[in-house]
């Protein structure tokens, strides 16, 4: 009786804490009062809910938390609607509210003009600050773009016109409109990324420099003095809003799989973290570290041991426009990946996270560089990357992976030069640049081309293809992953090149994942995912994936 007894419970234990091997954890502010605050954790189809004690940050798990996020400032459905007939976007109002800032942006358009717009309600006369571009508006990647000076007119705003995104002030009450009053705040920083003015004379930021592009910090800014102060590093860029919440001002900090919030206490000066249970607060980055490769960035994940060669894997972001990250990128999406290339770093693999020609992070001039180069320059950026990793790591195979346009990278890298990669792996990539944009008539990768297949950019498309050199793919192992929900890149680009390698003979398997849309979500399918890219690089996953 005793013995079935601890078999129960033994039976109950293995049923109710299953532990999955793929586990990231993001947390996120979803509601404050004047006491406490509401943390929600959420990783692979799973949510835990926290009610943290601004007091002494202690943190209780509570299944039903209700609150809000109090000050806000409500903009009338009516002018919302209007603006939404001209597809503004970062729609902000006044505290006053007698000032609106939006913006008109080109995305989709292979040319156009930006327009910063500040419209005085009651005068109804309006300034805009505009810019003609003929390539990616890196605006529309901004986390914010206006937050007014309390009790004041003056707008501050981010702008890439000095080559970067820096913080500006302007003088928005409508009556300098033919001479407006713009000041640049003067930084030692390379890119502004998220920021909130508390006062009439201070603002916080999260920004990276030119010497650490990856390594993102919160600084605050005295407006008067133009001077700049660093409060923290090891912050989570492309998060969420900065928030002031009494004499706090919330952030994200990285963490050990992913990010959490953390405060800083304008009063003493003292950053604060949450005591959350089984939440370790500091990410482990030992293992990893930004590499300089010629006038390229990177993050190289190396094993332990470096005596004997290693296989390399060069990884591939998406966007192009996005930036890879130390540690768990603070993208829930990316995230998973990360957690996957830990692991095979752990298991004798050298990963290279690329930030190829395109990629945000570093600099306007960086990003434009894939101008014109979509299939060629990109192309040159990887291989260049594998010929000098090689030189300086013991590595003998070389593999392959990205998702959305890095599977497009991976593959069309592959179609170019067989000869430098054992296997390759696009998960959700496109395949065809021509039909794609065709049959979706506006996109934001037009900007890509300069528009849709005509006479003038034929050579980009061609030069873009895959499809036109698959003759030179050897037996290189091809794995074509797809969500067959995606609404980003259709399952039918997957479908079209595998019939393309099939007809051809060539080394293709094709993995598809029911209901997976371009963000994978269901643990099963990531689970598997994980597998497949040991699989992809010969390694044995010894249960690392599932277990």
């Amino acid at each position: 009786m005793r013995y079935f007894k601890y078999l129960i419970i033994i039976l109950i234990l293995f049923s109710t804490h299953t532990t999955y091997a793929i586990s990231i954890n993001y947390g996120n502010i979803n509601g404050w009062n004047s006491k406490d605050i509401f943390i929600q954790y959420y990783g692979v189809n799973t949510k835990t809910n926290y009610l943290c004690s601004l007091a002494d940050f202690s943190c209780d798990q509570k299944n039903n938390i209700s609150l809000g996020k109090p000050g806000s400032i409500a903009i009338p459905s009516k002018t919302t609607k209007i603006l939404s007939k001209i597809k503004a976007d970062y729609i902000t109002l006044s505290p006053s509210k007698n000032i609106l800032a939006y913006y008109l942006g080109t995305l989709n358009k292979t040319n156009g003009t930006r327009t910063f717009v500040f419209e005085n309600i009651k005068n109804k006369k309006t300034y805009t600050i505009s810019k003609q571009l003929s390539y990616w508006d890196s605006i529309t990647d901004a986390r914010k773009l206006f937050d007014f000076i309390p009790n004041s007119n003056q707008v501050v705003y981010v702008d890439d016109k000095s080559g970067s995104m820096q913080l500006y002030i302007v003088e928005a009450s409508g009556n300098q409109t033919n001479n407006p009053r713009i000041k640049e705040l003067k930084s030692n920083t390379l890119n502004i990324n998220n920021f909130i003015v508390t006062d009439s004379n201070t603002i916080y930021y999260i920004a990276n420099t030119k010497a650490d592009p990856y390594k993102w910090s919160l600084y605050k800014y005295n407006i008067s003095k133009q001077a700049e102060i660093k409060i923290d590093s090891g912050i989570a860029a492309h998060t969420g809003p900065l928030y002031k919440i009494g004499k706090y001002i919330a952030f994200y900090n990285l963490e050990q799989k992913g990010y959490g919030p953390a405060m800083y206490d304008t009063k003493s000066g003292i950053v604060k973290k949450f005591n959350i249970p089984g939440i370790q607060k500091t990410a482990n980055l030992d293992n990893e570290h930004e590499i300089k490769i010629g006038d390229l960035n990177g993050i190289i994940m190396t094993p332990s041991d470096m005596s004997v060669p290693h296989p390399l894997l060069v990884w591939l972001h998406g966007g192009p426009y996005r930036q890879a990250g130390l540690g768990y990128h603070s993208f829930h999406s990316y995230g998973i990946y990360d957690e996957i290339l830990q692991k095979l770093s752990g298991s004798g693999v050298i990963v290279l996270k690329l930030d190829y020609r395109g990629s945000l992070g570093f600099g306007t001039e960086y990003s434009e560089r894939l101008k014109g180069e979509v299939g060629r320059g990109d192309v040159n950026d990887v291989i260049n990357s594998i010929d000098n990793i090689k030189s300086r790591y013991n590595v003998n195979d070389v593999y392959m992976a990205g998702n959305s346009y890095g599977g497009y990278l991976s593959l069309k890298t592959l179609a170019e030069h067989p000869e430098k990669f054992r296997s390759i792996m696009s998960i959700n990539g496109v395949t065809d640049w021509e039909s794609l944009l065709i049959k979706m008539k506006t996109s934001i990768f037009n900007v890509q081309f300069g528009g849709l297949p005509d006479t003038n950019n034929r050579s980009q498309y061609d030069q873009a293809s895959i499809i036109n050199k698959i003759r030179n793919i050897g037996n290189q192992k091809i794995f074509l992953v797809q969500g067959q929900s995606d609404r980003t890149i259709p399952p039918w680009q997957a479908d079209l090149l595998y019939g393309k390698l099939k007809d051809a003979g060539k080394n293709v398997t094709f993995i598809p994942y029911a209901g997976e849309d371009h963000v994978f979500k269901y643990k099963k399918n990531i689970d598997d995912l994980c597998i497949q890219m040991f699989n992809l690089v010969n390694v044995n996953s010894n249960g690392a994936c599932t277990e």
